[in-house]
């Protein structure tokens, strides 16, 4: 926008002056040089200022010629500064008019514009795109449209309309190619084979070292980075219920989880302890341990030893009662689960336990619960821990091949199981 011409007054009259000021202001001062430097309001100048009150023509493009007392004549500081408000001005006219033409010509590239060309073909080098957790199909067109996978988003909107697979669009990083057709763009989308996806399994039961080293497995990282972070509770994060927990054991919920290639170990175990935290909520497993008068983190320690134990399901909520049962009554648990569990995180052969020597695991010497739970139990094991049988049996061994627990609160018919399970070695004894 330019500036407004200067506005004139219409002066006074009987001074014949018309503009801003009256000269006669000059005359009360001791040197009219005063208005030049500022000592007093100065008057302002057109590009030419003649003034009438004598023979002398002051021409403020003259640098040589001298006003009043001999200071030298400059020009008018208000009409440097209108000038230079102006340059701005324009510059800012101009820029706007330069930065209009980028956002729109940016805003017809990706959107089409009147009269999109769209590319042929399916591609020329491949390209690694991203598409984020609950993008639309405009957020991907747009994505497409910036990767230059599609010459437009509106074509790929095109191509897209009236398909309702298009819905059914995965998150995840999708290799895809530089320059392809709208059509050939979407059907890749739509192919599972597109999708790069790193898939880390983790079976019900393992222990956090394993699921370390399965995350640093398939994601190709640092076993130590992977470990250390783990052993990091406050940075991963515990889920609400759990607080003072001395381990991520127990929260790393056991299931197949789908990875991108820049997958940090970070994200990664908060993946597996949000999943739990779901998990958590969805069973009211909190409320439930509450309610049968231990702490949630009891409640999974029970969980994790019941997984160890049977491996029959309907097992799994009777050893839980047993669990229950003997802690009531101050008898140490006598779950050898636990000293194997503690062996096997130290590299020692379990093999090889001297369950004569107390430690924090070994549970025929030391009653109570394990410092942590000594794996990942998955959900119906969780749903066992807080929805125990009913029973007031005390002790369980193992009475065929198949791993078939027998229940029982008599200690000589479990010795008889016992001595039985030992001499066919079917294991749990």
């Amino acid at each position: 926008m330019q500036p407004r011409p200067p506005q004139y007054n219409s002066g006074d009259a009987a001074s014949g002056y018309v503009g801003r000021r009256r000269p006669d202001r000059a005359q009360e001062l001791e040197h009219p040089a005063d208005f030049l430097y500022g000592r007093s309001p100065e008057p302002d100048y057109d590009d030419h200022y003649d003034s009438h009150s004598g023979d002398a023509h002051l021409d403020d493009h003259d640098p040589d010629h001298i006003y009043g007392d001999g200071d030298m004549y400059r020009p008018s500081g208000r009409r440097r500064r209108s000038g230079l408000i102006a340059a701005f001005a324009a510059l800012i006219v101009i820029v706007l008019a330069v930065g209009g033409f980028v956002v729109i010509r940016d805003v017809i590239g990706r959107f089409g514009g009147d009269d999109p060309t769209d590319y042929a073909g399916s591609g020329t080098t491949a390209v690694s795109v991203v598409i984020p957790s609950g993008a639309t199909t405009t957020d991907i067109a747009g994505i497409l449209a910036d990767a230059d996978v599609v010459a437009s988003s509106s074509l790929f909107l095109d191509a897209a309309k009236g398909n309702a697979s298009v819905s059914g669009i995965q998150p995840g990083t999708y290799v895809l190619k530089v320059q392809m057709s709208a059509a050939s763009a979407l059907a890749l989308l739509l192919d599972p084979a597109s999708r790069s996806v790193f898939k880390v399994v983790i079976p019900e039961g393992y222990r956090i070292d394993q699921v370390v080293a399965a995350i640093a497995d398939v994601l190709k990282l640092d076993p130590a980075t992977v470990a250390a972070t783990a052993g990091n509770i406050a940075q991963v994060g515990v889920p609400a219920g759990f607080e003072g927990a001395t381990s991520l054991e127990g929260m790393l919920f056991p299931a197949t989880y789908d990875f991108g290639p820049a997958t940090s170990a970070l994200q990664a175990l908060q993946a597996m302890t949000g999943k739990f935290a779901s998990v958590m909520a969805s069973t009211g497993f909190v409320a439930k341990a509450k309610a049968l008068g231990i702490t949630p983190y009891e409640a999974l320690k029970v969980a994790s030893m019941a997984e160890a134990e049977a491996t029959n399901f309907t097992d799994w909520s009777k050893v839980a009662r047993i669990i229950y049962n003997r802690t009531d009554q101050g008898e140490p648990l006598g779950i050898d689960s636990t000293s194997v569990y503690e062996a096997r995180l130290a590299g020692r052969d379990p093999m090889s336990i001297d369950y004569d020597v107390p430690t924090p695991y070994n549970t025929r010497r030391t009653a109570g619960f394990p410092p942590t739970p000594i794996g990942n139990p998955g959900q119906e094991t969780l749903r066992a821990a807080v929805e125990p049988a009913a029973g007031n049996w005390l002790y369980y061994v193992q009475t065929d091949a198949a791993g078939t627990l027998s229940f029982t609160n008599d200690f000589k018919q479990f010795t008889v199981w016992a001595q039985a399970c030992i001499n066919n070695g079917w294991g749990n004894c």
